[in-house]
């Protein structure tokens, strides 16, 4: 056990007496003892009763200890004993041990011996492992009794060879039926890299040959990985006759994914004729777009087309600039007709507040995107022709009752009655120009003095195009 020592300790007394057997002293002063632990205090230093313990902790003055050390036996001490931070016997017979041992020592058990640096000694039973481990500077002439027929040979650390062994373009004649294996140590090691050292190498990073010696798969300096017959990935100028193949191992793999980034904006696959024109695409969205027809001939008495929905629209049509023309519903439904819709719901207004309506349902909807419980929504770019109807319930009170229309929350129009036409509902009606998405809904307003009910009624439809 290493102890600590320290040159300014001052020589310093018992504050009372202890017996043979507590395992704490209290000392009038530790300056200048080690701040570190353990250390060796000798009790009644030069005394008959003279005890050595060592010092595993403090608290102030008092001090742990354990008693009887380095062969001297515990005692009882009075107050005012010496306590002397001194030379004990094991600081000498220690080092001398040391110096004989050739083996135990620094920590070793079981008769192990040092490994020195320069030490010409055979190794036996080891085994190195772990992330952190180099070989570098080894000459294939080190490597003795590991390139035999049928040998495998494992490397689970980081391997730097300077010369050529174990297969690294090695003349094949001296490497009949060998195996080269890299085992992963960990989840996040890279079990096998192949580093160029050059800049834009003109060789291949990597190459797999049949018996023949003609290369079957090949990867390039520039991420190329192609295969002579079954798969070509990244990069360009793959081999001949490349094409890609995925099988499945199981029923539930799937054969091919294509995962985008986060973010991706890129389409997720495109499948290109010779010249390299986009034939088919899916987008990033999940959308499919092809450069032709879609067309899909039945044979026999097979479906030609199967769409289903799952509560939604089954299909939509759009013209060529963009706008909806003709829906399926989910329940079988069609629409080819102009854009329409209405809602119609109630509201609580609170004296001289603003109200935006919420809360309605659909009286109908012919695109089946119109409608929402708080507005109506433009399915195409054109001319609307917007209905904006207010009916309050409490005609009695003085003020009026307002019934505004908004285009995505700035005001279009309005219309308010006063007290003289309470029993009339406020309404309002014109025409609009609407891009496809913009939003018209109503806000209500009143200044009764109370809190009145208001039924509403909203509806809009295409007139034509702008």
């Amino acid at each position: 056990m290493a102890r600590n020592y320290s040159n300014t300790a001052t020589a310093t007394t018992l504050s009372g007496g202890i017996n043979a057997a507590v395992t704490t002293m209290v000392v009038g002063t530790v300056a200048g003892l080690p701040a570190t632990f353990p250390y060796a205090v000798i009790v009644d230093y030069q005394a008959a009763s003279q005890e050595v313990v060592l010092v595993t902790a403090a608290a102030g003055t008092t001090l742990t200890i354990t008693r009887g050390y380095d062969g001297t036996s515990a005692q009882s001490h009075s107050a005012g004993a010496a306590v002397v931070h001194g030379v004990i016997a094991k600081d000498l017979s220690d080092p001398q041990a040391h110096i004989d041992a050739t083996t135990n020592i620094h920590g070793l058990s079981g008769g192990a011996q040092l490994v020195g640096t320069s030490t010409t000694q055979t190794l036996t039973n080891k085994t190195i492992s772990g992330s952190d481990n180099t070989f570098s500077n080894i000459p294939g002439s080190a490597i003795v009794g590991e390139v035999g027929s049928g040998t495998t040979t494992t490397f689970e650390a980081t391997v730097s060879l300077e010369t050529p062994v174990l297969g690294v373009n090695v003349d094949p004649t001296t490497m009949t039926n060998k195996n080269l294996e890299v085992h992963q140590s960990s989840t996040s090691n890279v079990p096998l890299t192949v580093s160029t050292e050059v800049a834009s190498p003109s060789a291949n990073a990597f190459e797999v040959k049949n018996s023949s010696g003609t290369t079957t798969v090949r990867a390039k300096a520039d991420g190329t990985l192609s295969a002579a017959g079954d798969v070509v990935a990244g990069g360009t100028a793959p081999l001949a006759s490349a094409r890609l193949s995925s099988t499945a191992g199981n029923t539930s793999q799937v054969p091919l994914v294509g995962q985008g980034a986060s973010g991706q904006t890129g389409a997720l696959l495109e499948l290109r004729n010779s010249a390299g024109t986009v034939l088919f695409r899916v987008n990033s969205d999940g959308a499919i777009s092809t450069a032709g027809h879609g067309v899909h001939t039945a044979t026999g008495t097979n479906i030609a087309l199967t769409a289903r929905g799952n509560g939604q629209d089954i299909a939509r049509f759009l013209d060529a600039g963009g706008n909806l023309v003709g829906v399926v519903r989910s329940d079988g439904s069609t629409s080819f007709e102009n854009p329409r819709g209405m809602i119609t719901g109630s509201n609580s207004c609170g004296n001289n507040a603003f109200v935006t309506i919420s809360g309605g349902t659909a009286d109908f909807d012919s695109t089946g995107d119109m409608t929402f419980s708080n507005r109506l929504e433009a399915p195409r770019s054109g001319i609307y022709q917007y209905n904006a109807i207010a009916s309050y319930e409490n005609t009695s009170g003085a003020g009026y009752r307002r019934c505004i229309v908004r285009r995505n929350g700035t005001t279009l129009d309005q219309a308010a009655n006063f007290p003289s036409s309470f029993l009339a509902p406020a309404c309002v009606s014109n025409l609009v120009e609407l891009d496809a998405g913009d939003e018209i809904d109503i806000q209500l307003q009143q200044n009764s003095g109370n809190t009145v009910t208001c039924n509403w009624k909203l509806s809009m439809h295409w007139i034509g195009d702008a």
